[in-house]
């Protein structure tokens, strides 16, 4: 389908999905305008705000496998077109749905995605947190000659302030094991007006798997332990500051989560 300059496709499985973006890449020569759609909430936004030109989309929000939401003995496969909260009511992975409940409002949450949210471009990407800490494989498809490649990587291998795919990699899902589901956890949030404001800070833990916080800086940190959590809490000038809340008080309300946690994460 096109209309206004603009390409539709709606392909059936994630293969011809990756293949589509190769083929248009190909043939537009522009690839940052050839991009996947899911919920489509940020895309939206930026398209709005005239940050984003886009000549190609590709819609994978009905694809099966990205749409799965399974649980097996060796842990769970959440699909990337899932909604937050078709994932959250799941109840599949305690954690994150304590962890997406608190993201927006219900009826907003039917449109995000949850790699969407992952992988997105704004600074707090709250689902991640739960997936760093549980160590979780992300499962991708990548363009390749002469089909699209499949991968399964650590999420917190690709992580750095943001997760790093290459062009045209799509996100099919992540695979979370049973050890991190069934893991004593506990979930932070704090706002500053309300809750379905952004978080002055969100943090996440996981029983010997540490923190994972986001509100610090721009983009999520994951922490191996509370030792370097603090460590990092004490370098002067690294945290956030901004009208909604001071370094010094971000910092404040995380080490107070940090020991409640440690009394209740015995």
């Amino acid at each position: 389908m096109r209309a206004a300059g603009l390409l539709y496709l709606r392909p059936v499985t994630a293969e011809e999905a990756v293949a589509a973006w190769s083929q248009a890449a190909r043939t537009t020569g522009r690839e940052k305008e050839v991009r996947y759609l899911g919920g489509g909430t940020e895309l939206t936004t930026a398209a709005r705000k005239g940050a984003l030109t886009l000549s190609v989309l590709i819609d994978v929000a009905r694809i099966a496998e990205l749409r799965q939401c399974t649980a097996a003995s060796e842990g769970l496969f959440l699909g990337a077109a899932l909604s937050l909260n078709e994932a959250g009511d799941s109840g599949l992975f305690p954690l994150l749905t304590a962890t997406v409940r608190r993201i927006a409002d219900r009826t907003t949450r039917n449109r995000l995605s949850l790699g969407g949210n992952v992988a997105g471009a704004l600074p707090y990407r709250e689902a991640s947190l739960p997936l760093l800490l549980a160590d979780a494989t992300v499962v991708t498809l990548v363009p390749g000659d002469p089909a699209p490649v499949r991968r399964e990587r650590s999420l917190r291998q690709i992580f750095d302030k943001r997760h790093h795919l290459d062009p045209g990699e799509l996100i099919v899902g992540f695979a979370v094991p049973t050890a991190a589901v069934t893991a004593a956890w506990k979930h932070e949030r704090a706002t500053r007006t309300g809750p379905v404001d952004y978080p002055l800070v969100t943090a996440c833990f996981l029983a010997r798997a540490g923190l994972a916080v986001t509100g610090l800086h721009p983009y999520p940190v994951w922490y191996p332990d509370l030792a370097s959590a603090r460590a990092a809490l004490a370098v002067p000038g690294t945290i956030r500051a901004d009208q909604r809340g001071s370094a010094e008080y971000r910092a404040a309300l995380v080490e107070a989560m940090m020991r409640r946690a440690e009394e209740e994460l015995r």
